[in-house]
This record gives structure tokens, sequence and C-alpha cells, in this order.
């Protein structure tokens, strides 16, 4: 048996016979007073993977907290953002930003068709959820469209207005 250990100033590593656990050293690079440990120091460093920037992967020999892969982990991020359900996930984001002035008429109505496509969607297929995003969806575009059909009214009727006054 081997023992691996490393210099606590200089970071020097050492491996030595098992027999030299215990036992005083001095460090060949810094001379600094050492004790060989009882066991190895050093931990085996897992190799960077080819590309640097790749997804991290799970670790085999760790088990997943959530069962079955990691599917518990998924389906409670499924719950919270519905990636799965994308009509419902833009009608949602479509629906908040409908209110803007204009702009917001497009969205609302757009909002509206794919809150209902969501809808449907998290019905006839419960694991994609994305129900309430879809309703948010569907409520905001409503009230979106009310508020700019407003918004563009209001000014039709003052064009028209300011038109007649100056006849």
């Amino acid at each position: 048996m081997s023992i691996a250990f490393s210099c606590h100033k200089c970071g020097q590593q050492y491996q030595v016979g098992g027999a030299m656990a215990g036992k005083a050293v001095a460090c060949k690079n810094c001379g600094a007073s050492l004790t060989v440990p009882e066991e190895s120091a050093l931990f085996e460093v897992e190799p960077l993977p080819e590309n640097p920037y790749s997804a991290p992967q799970a670790d085999p020999r760790r088990p997943s907290t959530g069962g079955g892969g990691g599917r518990g982990e998924d389906e409670t991020i499924a719950t919270i953002i519905p990636y799965k359900n994308a009509a419902a996930l833009t009608a949602y984001y479509l629906g908040l930003f409908s209110c803007l002035p204009v702009l917001g008429l497009p969205m609302a109505v757009i909002a509206l068709v794919l809150g209902v496509k969501g809808l449907k969607a998290a019905k006839a297929t419960p694991k994609v959820h994305g129900t309430a995003h879809a309703w948010i969806g569907l409520v905001c575009g409503t009230i979106g469209l009310l508020l700019n059909l407003l918004i563009t009214g209001s000014i039709v009727v003052a064009l028209i207005a300011s038109a007649s006054q100056r006849h």
C-alpha cells in the first residue's frame, strides 16, 4: 500500500510506502517539516470533459433524488414553468404584455388563441401542465384586448372630432 500526500507549504506531491505512515519527513522542495498521514491525503480528480462548455452529466454512482432518473425534478419544474406546453407559456407572456398600447392589440389576439390551445393541450395530456398559465393568458389577453380597443376607439373618436371642428 502506498500513501499519497502533499506539502502544506509548497504543494509538492509525494507518494511513499505504507511503512512510512506517521513518520516525520522534510519536504525536498521547501524543507518544511511534514508528517506522513495514515492514509492517502490526495483525492482522485476526474479529468475535464473534452468540451469544457458541455453541460454537466449526472453522476451514475449517485442515486437521483426524484426517482426514475430525475423525473421527479423534471415534473416539479414542468409544474412551475410548463415548458412542455408552449402554447400556454406563450399565451401567458403575451397576455401579460398585451396591456401595452398599440403593440398589445396583436399580442392580445394571439394570447387568446394560444390560451385556448394551451387549455386543450393540458386537458388532452395532463403531463404537459400549463392550465394556470393558459388561463392567465386568456384573462390578461382579454383585458389587454379590451384596453387596446378602448384606446384605439378613443383615438379614432378624437381624430373624427378634431376633423369635424376644422370644417
